[in-house]
């Protein structure tokens, strides 16, 4: 996470979601990567809500797996990125929220 965008100091990321679009997205996306890759298990958790600035340097999504699986985690969080539906604002100092921009290569 940046500590600036648009040139103001970011104090929180603000995460929405829609749910039951996510869930399946996430399901699909799962499930391409257990086909594509050898691997066994595939667990993600994505923050949702309000994350304040000492927490944002924690990581927002998380795939576990083993080490030989880091392709399958790159592929996994690229069309995560890509297709789920889940958006992410900066909060400014000053409380403005704007949308944050994703990179993903």
């Amino acid at each position: 996470m940046r500590a600036q965008e648009h040139e103001q100091r970011i104090v929180a990321l603000d995460y929405e979601v829609y749910p039951e679009m996510a869930e399946r997205e996430l399901r699909n996306i799962a499930n391409e990567t257990a086909l594509r890759f050898a691997i066994h298990d595939l667990s993600c958790w994505h923050r949702v809500g309000r994350v304040p600035s000492e927490s944002v340097a924690e990581s927002a999504d998380l795939v576990r797996n083993r080490a030989e699986a880091l392709e399958a985690m790159a592929f996994f969080i690229s069309a995560l990125k890509a297709r789920v539906p889940i958006w992410k604002w900066a909060i400014t100092a000053s409380g403005e929220r704007f949308p944050c921009e994703t990179r993903c290569k």
